[in-house]
């Protein structure tokens, strides 16, 4: 295994890569999951607590049979419902959560794009409760670096356009005063 590969390599410790918000994301999951265990642990509780203070004091196998048939029902009616809001809590809360970490995907790949185009785009920003907010400052750090290079490309461009104005009667000059301010119109994007 060459030492690229061997830098990837899943382990306990880069396991967690953002731990704010795969510790949001699991404490949410574990709390829902935890409140929809609680809440059918209650209903089996009460179901039969009433079952145990409803029976008479003597019943036949048939009465009992029925009476764990109507509890066993209702058990699975409600525990089915509790899981299926559950379940829905989670998808609700899954998209929103996701939302905040696509939203900033998104925007560095329409900044990206726009960088590989040539382009200095303005900075990226994200919402309040956005993931990422670090790879955004790195980001835009980029972008006012590629600012910066610009200004000088353009100071330089102006510089060397006044040069070749003053020094008409060199040829040699004059062509390599060119070819500098050539090299820099190809760096910049064309308007």
């Amino acid at each position: 295994m060459d030492s690229g590969k061997a830098a990837y390599k899943r382990s306990v410790q880069n396991i967690l890569i953002n731990r704010p918000m795969q510790r949001e994301f699991t404490l949410v999951m574990l709390g829902i999951m935890m409140t929809a265990a609680f809440a059918v642990g209650i209903v089996i509780n009460l179901t039969l607590g009433n079952l145990t203070d409803n029976a008479p004091t003597t019943i036949s196998r048939t009465t009992l049979e029925r009476i764990i048939f109507d509890a066993n029902a209702q058990l699975v009616v409600i525990s089915i419902l509790i899981i299926f809001l559950a379940v829905i809590a989670t998808g609700f809360f899954g998209v929103f959560f996701l939302h905040r970490i696509a939203g900033p995907v998104y925007r560095f790949r329409q900044v990206l794009k726009r960088m590989g185009s040539g382009e200095i785009p303005p900075e990226v920003r994200l919402r309040r409760k956005d993931f990422f907010k670090e790879t955004a400052d790195e980001l835009n750090r980029v972008i006012h670096v590629l600012k910066e290079y610009e200004s000088v490309s353009h100071k330089m461009d102006g510089l060397l356009i006044q040069l070749s104005k003053s020094v008409p009667s060199q040829p040699e000059l004059s062509a390599t005063i060119k070819e500098v301010h050539n090299q820099l119109a190809s760096l910049k994007k064309s308007d």
